[in-house]
């Protein structure tokens, strides 16, 4: 096994213990930590398919939960765009939408003459 086997392995055991953690939690403390669920699974995603030195894989095994380090470091990140590519994301969309709703009016339009 490789060390960054054996790094993916520690990681996705800790996912797994923060997730059955989870499951004894009422409902709404989970929708609270929604966030933190779908970031630690990209997270993980992340680490099945990044590549790590043996050095890096090494560092982040001596941590006691690599993951939580790793989305603690993440949560600091500035995401000050996060909104703006929201908003872009509906606005394309809407664009996108009401084109083809005139098109289709108009098409509509043609065929009752």
């Amino acid at each position: 096994m490789t060390i960054q086997d054996r790094l993916y392995e520690k990681v996705s055991a800790e996912y797994a213990a923060r997730i059955e953690e989870l499951k004894q939690m009422p409902p709404a403390r989970v929708i609270e930590n929604a966030y933190e669920i779908t970031a630690k699974a990209d997270l993980l995603l992340c680490f099945e398919t990044g590549e790590f030195s043996g050095k890096e894989a090494r560092a982040l095994l001596t941590l006691a939960k690599p993951l939580d380090h790793i989305y603690q470091q993440w949560s600091n990140v500035d995401l000050s765009d996060y909104m703006d590519r929201l908003q872009n994301c509906i606005n394309t969309e809407t664009a996108h939408l009401h084109r083809n709703s005139r098109k289709r009016n108009l098409t509509k339009a043609k065929g009752a003459r």
